[in-house]
């Protein structure tokens, strides 16, 4: 399965209907309340990921021989994603912290950990980028802002995870640190946590 880094450029032929042989609905609520459908390509789709390849070789279709899929996820999401996929690669045209949280959260709960990893990463780091600029504006040293912005961001974030975050961490709030109360709770989870927060606390100093 080919990474979707490795995916090479189709924009144009998002929700294009040539050469089309799949529709996915997208949307939340029941199946048949959905309004938004996508013509999409399996080659295009299925070599991004694996779970999609299996969900579309089991998928039931229509007159035309085309798969029909139901995505449960806002649109605004789904596009994010699926453009993805098809080259669209600036995650800054979106601003939305919304929407960035729901296309994360459906990549982080739909893919298994090694498919479209590349894609989470960038989510989360702009989610981060963008919730720092919305909570913290006018206030770019709030600490309690700036905390509650990594905090929830992390729900998405895997263990290997932790030096990415550390570079974002670098990157937009060099001056960031963690609160003694936060210390003791990671100290009271294990005794690897005694000691991260110990060597955390020694860099503080």
């Amino acid at each position: 399965m080919e990474s979707s880094q490795n995916t090479n450029s189709f924009k144009a032929y998002f929700n294009n209907p040539q050469y089309s042989d799949i529709i996915i609905y997208a949307g939340e609520g029941n199946e048949e309340e959905i309004p938004n459908s996508y013509h999409l390509h399996q080659i295009i789709v299925c070599n991004s990921s694996e779970h999609l390849k299996i969900t579309c070789s089991s998928a039931p279709t229509d007159a035309a021989g085309r798969k029909i899929l139901t995505v449960y996820t806002t649109a605004p999401a789904f596009e994010l994603v699926f453009r993805w996929m098809y080259g669209e690669r600036d995650l800054t045209m979106c601003k939305d912290v919304l929407v960035l949280s729901d296309a994360l959260g459906y990549v982080y709960e739909t893919f298994n950990a090694s498919e479209m990893e590349d894609l989470r990463l960038a989510l989360l780091e702009h989610l981060i980028r963008a919730k720092l600029e919305q909570k913290c504006c006018g206030a770019p040293t709030d600490p309690q802002a700036q905390w509650k912005v990594l905090s929830d961001a992390c729900v998405y974030a895997d263990p290997g995870d932790y030096k990415f975050v550390a570079g974002i961490l670098k990157a937009q709030i060099p001056e960031i640190q963690a609160s003694p109360s936060w210390l003791g709770e990671l100290a009271s989870e294990s005794d690897k946590g005694v000691l991260a927060a110990g060597l955390i606390y020694k860099a503080q100093l």
